[in-house]
């Protein structure tokens, strides 16, 4: 990987700059000629993700297949942090899951909660990096090559993962 995208961890990836595009860019090329070498597999050994989600669709598994994928263990769960949000038990809630997870990917919660969330905690905070509407899914096409839009969405999405975990 040619840089550490770390600093757009807590949910700044909806904010990249044209640099931070190039970059996760060129981290994606590179980590797709890595792809299927034993290191490339266990770039995340080690590492436990939460999907917080109440859904299970095709951006839950795009999730859970690109980080299994890189040695990761994702696991969903379904905390209704939008109903705990305004009692004592919100903080305790995110301080667990801070300390079972090293990185928490929010799908389906509004942008203010997963903002509070991320303040919260010192692991990466995902807003729904794995959305089709996430600024990061319009990196796929840029990325040419010969696989398909799927498959580069999910090296960008790896991409995402190995630079902001790591």
């Amino acid at each position: 990987m040619h840089a550490s995208l770390f600093h757009l961890h807590n949910a700044r990836l909806n904010e990249l700059s044209p640099n931070d595009m190039d970059l996760l860019l060129a981290n994606a090329v590179t980590l797709r000629l890595a792809a299927g070498s034993p290191h490339a597999r266990g770039l995340l050994r080690g590492k436990s993700l939460a999907l917080v989600s109440e859904r299970n669709d095709d951006s839950t598994r795009l999730f859970q297949t690109a980080a299994s994928e890189l040695g990761a263990r994702v696991s969903q769960v379904w905390p209704q942090l939008s109903q705990l949000r305004h009692s004592a038990r919100f903080g305790d809630t995110v301080r667990l899951l801070s300390r079972l997870y090293d990185g928490l990917e929010c799908q389906g919660l509004a942008p203010d909660l997963v903002a509070e969330v991320g303040l919260a905690v010192p692991i990466p905070v995902y807003d729904g990096v794995a959305c089709p509407h996430h600024p990061t899914a319009s990196l796929a096409s840029r990325l040419g090559g010969a696989d398909s839009d799927e498959m580069n969405r999910r090296l960008i999405l790896q991409t995402v993962l190995v630079s902001t975990l790591n």
